[in-house]
């Protein structure tokens, strides 16, 4: 059984290939949001809740100052079930730049584990 070496263009190939692969590779943009991604879920969060608490309290405010039935019903709907909906999305995209905020922290913090394991490693390989 004879194993051939490949020549020296082949090589130099295959470097061309992977280095116009990398350039490549660089460039493309990925769907993950970056911290300007969960910004704006903080921002967003932070409208929708005040917002969502303000038309509950105006829903309130118009129902409680009737004692017809059905001029009530329409405040609740539009104060307090839109509210209601406001502030459940609001806190969505606060419980969502929170885990955004954990991922990006989990990830520092395992890079930041990886880089203290491989210098402990290079100091024991020194000895």
């Amino acid at each position: 059984m004879t194993t051939t070496q490949p020549d020296l263009t082949e090589l130099e190939g295959a470097e061309a290939r992977h280095a116009r692969l990398m350039g490549a590779v660089r460039v493309l943009g990925t769907r993950a949001g970056g911290p300007e991604r969960a910004r704006v879920l903080l921002i967003l969060g932070g409208v929708l809740v005040p917002f969502g608490i303000a038309l509950i309290l105006l829903g309130w405010s118009g129902a409680a100052h009737t004692t017809d039935l059905f001029e009530q019903i329409p405040y609740v709907i539009s104060g307090g079930l839109l509210g209601l909906a406001l502030l459940i999305s609001g806190g969505v995209c606060y419980l969502a730049f929170w885990l955004t905020q954990l991922v990006y922290a989990t990830r520092r913090d395992a890079a930041e584990t990886r880089a203290a394991l491989e210098r402990i490693e290079a100091a024991l390989r020194e000895r």
